[in-house]
């Protein structure tokens, strides 16, 4: 398998790290104009449409793909963070993915979640990108976000920074649904009847509504420069940290509503945690399918799940 033989995530990293007000006078005629207050309509959005664009606008999947999720254990790491800061980053995260019913990798596992702090993360991407570079580019279809992508990756000056890796994979088999690098071609064989299948052989009929594969991340590495803790406080960054590490995030997304994405953004209020709307992608992500054949499909299946989510707590809540 190629994601056997790459290089662990922790190796790469420690090839990159480094350590007087005006006053004024209302007349009796402007107090009688000001009286005259026209109505205002204040124009929200409905959580349906909060939801559809949370869904269509934070995804970043795969160059062709599906959304992907970890359906093997996760296992958290960090480089140039040491003692108590390491362990509660890595607390965090972990705990994050433990909500939503995720394994946890027993201590001492491999990281397939790796945080890296950086005094300079282009140049610790940079560095990455040119001496790993099988694992930016690796050679197989449908596992990371591209060519452009990882030039942002390495070019954006953003505080936190992170790279996905994921693999298409066949429902039926639990195999990857496309050719790993390094393996020999499908072979062709002739196929007359459907006997040459073998006694097991089944015919799939093709669907252009359905999509029986799914996608699996494999490996989510994280750049977070030290300028990130000047920004905003360790337990923000911790929870932006896993919400990146937990499903692909668009680098450029601007969620419709709170988000702990918005944290370094100037013109939005920061959320000290995942917000509600956060929470309710995150769950939706990992209970839904995304079995439809069109990506914007997938999308709205996401959206309707997060709004029954957002519904059920609020009402328990109001419950309360």
């Amino acid at each position: 398998m190629m994601f056997q033989r790459l290089l662990p995530l922790v190796l790469i990293a420690l090839a990159a790290s480094s350590p007087g007000q005006a006053q004024s006078v209302e007349t009796p005629q402007q107090d009688a104009a000001a009286s005259q207050v026209e109505d205002i309509l204040v124009q929200g959005l409905r959580n349906d449409q909060i939801a559809q664009q949370f869904a269509s606008t934070v995804g970043a999947p795969a160059t062709g793909r599906k959304l992907a999720v970890w359906r093997m254990p996760i296992c958290v790491g960090t480089v140039g963070m040491r003692g108590e800061p390491a362990r509660a980053m890595i607390d965090r995260v972990s705990d994050w993915g433990y909500s939503l019913g995720l394994r946890i990798g027993a201590p001492g596992c491999r990281p397939n979640i790796l945080i890296v702090t950086a005094e300079n993360g282009d140049e610790a991407a940079r560095s990455m990108a040119v001496t790993h570079r099988r694992v930016f580019r690796t050679g197989t279809s449908g596992t990371t976000a591209g060519a452009a992508a990882l030039r942002a990756f390495q070019t954006s000056g953003r505080p936190i920074r992170w790279w996905h890796t994921s693999m298409p994979i066949n429902t039926d088999t639990g195999k990857p649904a496309v050719r790993v690098r390094g393996e020999d071609p499908f072979g062709a064989r002739e196929i007359r009847t459907p006997a040459d299948l073998g006694p097991y052989g089944v015919i799939v009929q093709p669907s252009r509504l359905r999509d029986e594969t799914q996608d699996d991340l494999r490996q989510a590495l994280i750049i977070l420069e030290n300028s990130a803790l000047d920004q905003a406080d360790f337990m923000q960054v911790a929870d932006y940290v896993a919400m990146v590490a937990l499903a692909q995030i668009s680098a450029d997304t601007s969620p419709p509503t709170a988000s702990i994405l918005h944290l370094f953004d100037a013109a939005k209020a920061p959320s000290e945690t995942l917000t509600a709307w956060d929470q309710a992608y995150l769950q939706a992500l990992y209970a839904s399918d995304q079995s439809k054949a069109s990506q914007g499909a997938n999308e709205a299946t996401i959206a309707s799940a997060m709004v029954r989510i957002v519904e059920r707590d609020n009402a328990a809540s109001q419950a309360d």
